[in-house]
């Protein structure tokens, strides 16, 4: 399912003395009234929301009153989410019903510094839009399987195209549809992002079998590790010779037992024998330069 986004509304915006509960003190309530959705008709997206979607969808979205749900809040423009963010939020809706073929709604602005900037925008005749946001499909322009989330304050360009097509948070808009991302309602209502895989080899392999693989990949790339690590090695002998004079005492932790283990080996100088502790992960006991113990006997 995609989040889709759907600019369809006319408004009336009012401006009405209200008293603020927790102050106590007179204030000026912004509010927003008329259509958020028009039902049954081609929209300016050319797609078209069959009536008892609206109906079942505007029903369902009733319990946002008695739950004082965050789906009641709207954000400014479109987020590229389904969930609300309250911190984001400009505006409360109060009221969503059908009348006529109509979606009709009210909604008033919150006290915040996003919303008060809107608020200022009203004051100066700027006019303001509200836009649906829900997560649905759509099959031969008819959306099917539509939920709403919420609706989202947007302004109102003369060029509408602007709006629903173009970028949302880094994301390609393409006529009201955000392309990139996928949503599914889980069986609680809950809706949430799913993973996209661009790969069509991921829609053949169950997510187990993904995992197994991925797995066995990275045992193979430590295995290669190995070998190059053992490519890396200094040249050493586990005996002394004229050419192997600097003998080097190592201790490790057995893999099998557990148990800690001493090898004594000789290299040509120290900074072989440093390299080798350092590739197979051993600890330096000690150091002694053979060679120049002979030279202070003699």
């Amino acid at each position: 399912m995609k989040l889709i986004f759907e600019n369809d509304s006319e408004l009336n915006y009012s401006v009405e003395e209200g008293l603020n509960e927790a102050s106590g003190t007179s204030e000026k309530k912004y509010k927003i009234k008329g259509v958020f959705s028009t039902m049954g008709e081609k929209n300016r997206n050319g797609r078209i929301y069959p009536r008892n979607i609206w109906e079942s969808e505007v029903q369902k979205y009733q319990s946002n009153f008695e739950k004082g749900s965050l789906n009641l809040l709207c954000e400014w423009q479109h987020p590229s989410r389904s969930k609300v963010d309250p911190m984001e939020a400009v505006a409360k809706i109060e009221k969503l019903y059908i009348q006529d073929r109509y979606v009709m709604g009210e909604a008033v602005l919150l006290n915040n510094p996003k919303a008060n900037q809107l608020k200022s925008l009203i004051d100066a005749g700027i006019k303001l839009s509200v836009s649906s946001r829900g997560v649905g499909s759509v099959k031969n322009g008819i959306v099917e399987n539509f939920n709403l989330i919420t609706y989202d304050l947007v302004d109102e360009p003369s060029d509408y195209g602007a709006t629903m097509n173009g970028m949302v948070e880094s994301f390609r808009l393409n006529e009201g549809v955000l392309e990139e991302k996928e949503f599914e309602v889980k069986e609680n209502g809950i809706i949430e992002e799913v993973a996209v895989c661009s790969s069509s080899a991921c829609h053949l392999f169950e997510k187990a079998d993904i995992q197994d693989g991925i797995k066995q990949k990275f045992s193979e790339f430590l295995e290669t590790l190995t070998e190059v690590n053992k490519a890396y090695l200094p040249k050493f002998s586990a005996n002394t010779s004229s050419k192997y004079q600097f003998k080097c005492t190592f201790s490790f932790k057995d893999n099998k037992t557990r148990q800690k283990r001493i090898i004594t080996l000789y290299f040509e100088n120290k900074s072989d024998a440093l390299q080798y502790a350092d590739v197979k992960g051993y600890e330096v006991e000690s150091f002694k330069d053979l060679s120049q113990e002979a030279k202070e006997e003699k």
